[in-house]
């Protein structure tokens, strides 16, 4: 009987990361099998060295019964590492393994990963939610939970499988939705292959919700988790640390997250970070992280873009007139996309429709401009002349816009430092170009350096302006 085996997804760029998970997990449990599948068809040379930790790696060759040319013409890196999750789980259930872990490659085990698939009991399928306790600051509400509202409820960077039935199904319909639906489209209610799991407590009675503190550690839960360090072990609470999950460690916004935290809270983290970084350092990343995606591109290098992408996946004419776009299709294909301007007018569609998406915000969201607007109801504007916005920012564009309204007969100026920004059509000027009086109402809007701003103004006035 096959037992346990873990696997991740990646390219050839993640390789090193794919290396430091192994390394981790064999530490502490010697006896798993480690596999790697790779979203390419021939990663390596004979010039790449595979660690012992590393048992198998399998190319998407693998999948080309299902991954075909088409498939993988329409869909980002992301998106088909992704899809490789399901299919593969779905392999390892019908070649008798008994017990499965996925981990996503950018994390690192730092103790027993068995005590997943024991806290199962009779549950075949557990799951990891993004967070597990309810919080009301607006900050984490927002970049937690109303983030784990379009992504996904469960962080699928993780699962733990037990061999059943219920599993197998739950495989077979985890690959078809991804196959289907694995899109990065959260306006569409789609994100890989996460969101669609959100379902998945409800098909699935053999589901176990796994709220173990020390699984799936990551930024988006350590408002409710205290990392610390005991005698030399990492806890979260009174459990050791199992996994953490360095999620956005290539941005850096991950690290700067942490950095954020309290000193007290971050110096375990901190700690945590450095050791990832050196064992990153040491598995080769700075050779590694070089390597493009080779479905990136068309055979002669130029870039598939999301357009491309996009617009292959909504025309089924196209699909038919062009079966094989990455290879002998791929010229007749860029030809057509040329036609007429036909690719740069749906680039700039695309980029300003991403454009208008990012601009909805929720009310709440808006309570700084909320306040400034409400402050200046309480001004009394019968002897200003002139209304200065300071601060070409959002909230600028919000007072912008009501002071049209409210003080349709006054001179309105906006300043920044940066005067090549236009807000809603008129252009930037700089505090320096006047000289403020008591006629003048200047609003600040830059919230960070609003004490800079009022100095700056004050510094330029002959008498005090009315400053809100």
């Amino acid at each position: 009987m096959k037992d346990t085996i873990v696997f991740t997804s990646i390219t050839k760029n993640y390789f090193a990361k794919a290396v430091v998970l192994a390394n981790s997990i064999k530490r502490v449990n010697p006896s798993v099998v480690f596999h790697v599948v790779m979203a390419e068809h021939e990663p390596f040379t004979a010039d790449d060295v595979i660690p012992d930790s590393i048992d198998s790696i399998i190319t998407l060759s693998e999948f080309d019964d299902i991954l075909d040319e088409q498939y993988l013409f329409m869909h980002s890196l992301v998106e088909v590492c992704t899809a490789l999750k399901p299919l593969y789980l779905n392999k390892l259930l019908q070649n008798g393994w008994q017990k499965i872990h996925y981990f996503d490659p950018d994390m690192r085990v730092f103790s027993d990963i068995s005590v997943a698939i024991d806290s199962m009991d009779d549950a075949t399928i557990g799951l990891t939610p993004h967070i597990t306790s309810p919080d009301f600051n607006l900050d984490s509400i927002m970049i937690n939970e109303m983030s784990a509202a379009k992504h996904g409820v469960f962080n699928l960077g993780f699962l733990a499988i037990k061999s059943s039935d219920e599993s197998k199904l739950f495989a077979k319909w985890w690959a078809d939705r991804v196959i289907k639906f694995g899109f990065s489209e959260t306006f569409m209610g789609s994100f890989t292959d996460q969101k669609v799991c959100d379902f998945a407590p409800c098909y699935f009675t053999g589901l176990k919700v796994l709220r173990h503190p020390g699984f799936n550690v990551a930024h988006w839960n350590l408002n409710d988790r205290q990392v610390k360090t005991i005698d030399d072990e990492i806890y979260v609470g009174a459990s050791k640390l199992v996994f953490y999950h360095f999620s956005a460690y290539d941005s850096g916004i991950g690290r700067e997250l942490i950095e954020e935290r309290d000193a007290n809270e971050s110096a375990t983290l901190l700690h945590i970070w450095d050791i990832y970084a050196q064992e990153l350092q040491q598995a080769g990343e700075a050779h590694y992280s070089t390597f493009a995606w080779p479905l990136s591109t068309f055979n002669d290098g130029v870039t598939i873009t999301k357009a491309m992408r996009l617009y292959y996946r909504q025309n089924a004419f196209v699909r038919q007139l062009f079966p094989k776009p990455l290879t002998e299709d791929s010229s007749a294909f860029l030809s057509f996309w040329h036609t007429d301007n036909m690719g740069a007018k749906l680039e700039a569609k695309l980029g300003e429709f991403e454009a208008q998406l990012k601009q909805y915000r929720y009310p709440v969201q808006q309570a700084d401009a909320a306040n400034m607007l409400s402050a200046l109801e309480n001004v009394d504007t019968t002897h200003i002349d002139r209304v200065f916005i300071y601060g070409a920012n959002e909230y600028g564009e919000q007072v912008l816009r009501y002071c049209r309204l409210q003080f349709a007969q006054k001179p309105i100026h906006i300043l920044d430092q940066n005067q090549r920004i236009v807000l809603d059509g008129q252009s930037t000027e700089q505090a320096g170009d006047f000289a403020f009086s008591n006629k003048d109402l200047v609003v600040i809007c830059g919230l960070a350096a609003r004490n800079s701003m009022i100095n700056t103004i004050q510094r330029l006035s002959d008498t005090d302006p009315v400053i809100v």
